[in-house]
C-alpha cells in the first residue's frame, strides 16, 4: 500500500465534498470516518458528516469553527482547498475503502499471536480470527439508514407533496380510491393486484393507463416513470 498515493487520494474526495456539497451522499454511502488514513483526514471528515446530519454547509469556516480541539490546523485546509475536485468521487472512495480493509487485515495478524496465548484450541483461535474477519468485510459498504434518516426522507416527502397541494407524493394512479389505499406510485415500488379471474384486474390497470395520463405528478421538479403489466395465468 502507497501511503503517498493513499494521502492524495483522501485529499482528493474531502476536497470534492467542499466543493460540490452532494458528494457527500456519495461519500457517506461508503466511506466511515475509520477508513482514511490520516488522523486530519478522519478529523475533518467526521466535521463534515455532522455538518451534514445538520443540514449545515459543507466549506471552509464551518469546518474551521467546527475545527476546535481537533487535530487539524488551518495550514491543513488551506492543503486541502489546493486540491483540484474529481468527478468520479465514488471510484476514489472504493480504492479508500480497499486501503482500510488492508490496514485492518495487517492489524488482524498482528493479533493472532495473543489470540493463540488466550485460547488453548485452534477452534477458538479459528472462531476469533472468523468473526473478526466478518466483521471487516460487513463493514465494506455503509448502506444503512438509521432512523433519523428515514424521518428526515419521510418529512422531505411531506413537505413536496404539501407545496403541490397533495396528500400524496408521486405518480397519481388517477383513481382516487387507489391512491388513498396505496398513496401513489413511487420510484422502485412493486404493487401486485392479485385477484381470482374476472375480478377487474385487468380493468383496474387500463383505467390506471388512461386517467393517469392526465392525472398530477404529484413531487416537485421529478418525473416519475411507471410500468403496469397485466399477467394472467
Amino acid at each position: 500500500m502507497d501511503i503517498v498515493h493513499s494521502l492524495s487520494i483522501e485529499k482528493t474526495v474531502l476536497s470534492s465534498i467542499i466543493f460540490r456539497y452532494e458528494e457527500i451522499y456519495t461519500v457517506s454511502k461508503i466511506l466511515e470516518v475509520e477508513d482514511f488514513y490520516s488522523k486530519v483526514h478522519q478529523d475533518i471528515y467526521k466535521i463534515m458528516i455532522e455538518l451534514h446530519s445538520e443540514d449545515m454547509p459543507i466549506d471552509e469556516e464551518f469546518i474551521r469553527k467546527r475545527g476546535v480541539g481537533y487535530s487539524f490546523t488551518d495550514t491543513d485546509l488551506i492543503d486541502l482547498l489546493s486540491v483540484n475536485p474529481i468527478t468520479n468521487v465514488e471510484a476514489y472512495c472504493f480504492e479508500i475503502k480497499e486501503d482500510s480493509k488492508i490496514r485492518k487485515i495487517q492489524n488482524l495478524s498482528k493479533r493472532i499471536p495473543r489470540y493463540i496465548e488466550q485460547n488453548s484450541k485452534s477452534d477458538d483461535v479459528l472462531y476469533t480470527l472468523q468473526q473478526e474477519i466478518e466483521n471487516i468485510e460487513n463493514h465494506n459498504t455503509n448502506d444503512s439508514l438509521t432512523s433519523k434518516d428515514l424521518i428526515s426522507v419521510v418529512l422531505k416527502d411531506m413537505e413536496l407533496a404539501a407545496e403541490n397541494g397533495s396528500k400524496v407524493l408521486g405518480q397519481s394512479s388517477g383513481l382516487k380510491a387507489l391512491d388513498k389505499v396505496i398513496g401513489a406510485f413511487e420510484d422502485g415500488d412493486l404493487i401486485v393486484i392479485a385477484a381470482r379471474p374476472s375480478m377487474g384486474k385487468s380493468s383496474i390497470i387500463s383505467t390506471c393507463q388512461v386517467q393517469s395520463k392526465n392525472a398530477p405528478i404529484c413531487s416537485a421538479k421529478v418525473h416519475h416513470f411507471v410500468t403496469l403489466f397485466n399477467r394472467n395465468i
